[in-house]
């Protein structure tokens, strides 16, 4: 246990719950309602107090643009991990809390990343399915955290968009040293 949270333990907790729960999923539902999404969201925190497990959902990418309703009790001991997450990132301070819950939604991706290629491995679901950790706040960064960047831009081309408008224009090439070298000089 590192730092008095066992960060390890957690994700693979969490990465356990969501192939458990994806697999059991994918059993239950007709071949034509497919579950092509699992999402690790409903995240609540109060700064500096408490911060609760996410719900788990099993949904479609077509279900995505609202917020899909998920199971509070799907991770096993949740109430011990949100205790003991709690007491970690409210040990000090205010800046303690905030990495901590940083940390938390870091574990939270991995996790994601793990379960749906241990999922895919297996062929458990279809090629396309994904897990995403959805978060109001900071909905961006997590998506481009747990997505690889062809399935951000399939499913999220509004943030694929976003990125490149934002992203600076320079109209550059390599100099004859191998500088870069902007063209428009």
């Amino acid at each position: 246990m590192a730092g008095g949270f066992d960060w390890n333990g957690f994700e693979r907790a969490v990465t356990d719950a969501v192939v458990g729960a994806v697999r059991a999923a994918v059993r239950e539902r007709p071949a034509r309602q497919p579950c092509t999404v699992a999402a690790l969201g409903e995240i609540h925190r109060e700064p500096g107090g408490v911060i609760a497990m996410p719900r788990l959902a099993m949904t479609t990418v077509d279900a995505l643009p609202g917020h899909p309703a998920g199971d509070p009790d799907w991770l096993p001991e949740h109430a011990g991990w949100q205790r003991a997450l709690t007491g970690f990132a409210c040990r000090a301070g205010l800046p303690e809390w905030h990495d901590a819950f940083q940390r938390y939604l870091t574990a939270l991706t991995q996790a994601g990343r793990s379960s749906r290629r241990q999922l895919r491995d297996v062929r458990a679901v279809d090629a396309d399915f994904v897990v995403l950790v959805l978060d109001d706040e900071h909905r961006e960064t997590l998506l481009r955290r747990v997505l690889p960047a062809p399935e951000l831009h399939r499913l999220f081309p509004d943030l694929d968009r976003r990125h490149a408008a934002a992203a600076p224009s320079s109209i550059a090439h390599l100099g004859p040293t191998g500088a870069l070298v902007d063209a428009r000089r």
